[in-house]
């Protein structure tokens, strides 16, 4: 089971899918790209950020951000679409992911 925790200022997420053999596990992919498309959205925009931690080891990813706050409003948008992700892969693979936003 992959859990998602969206906080406020950050996104935590934890655990493998488990729905097929390593390699050729569909919802760990799906999960794995938006994963991949949180960072490197947060990497990119390191210079408009107040504060910015990214940790990812097997299995683990922690991405925490404050934005300056002239980029409140982009941040949150752009990390609006990263949340859709989540949602709509937990939603087609409920047993498999579950997403909370705390």
């Amino acid at each position: 089971m992959i859990d998602v925790l969206i906080t406020k200022d950050s996104i935590e997420v934890i655990g493998h899918a488990g729905a097929a053999e390593p390699g050729r596990d569909l919802v760990c992919a799906a999960v794995s790209t938006v994963t991949f498309m949180l960072v490197n959205l947060i990497d990119c925009i390191r210079d408009k950020l107040e504060e910015c931690e990214i940790e990812t080891k097997s299995g683990y990813t922690k991405v925490r951000y404050v934005a300056k706050e002239e980029y409140e409003d982009i941040l949150r948008a752009q990390l609006e679409v990263i949340k859709i992700g989540f949602y709509m892969v937990a939603s087609r693979y409920e047993q498999f992911v579950s997403v909370k936003d705390i």
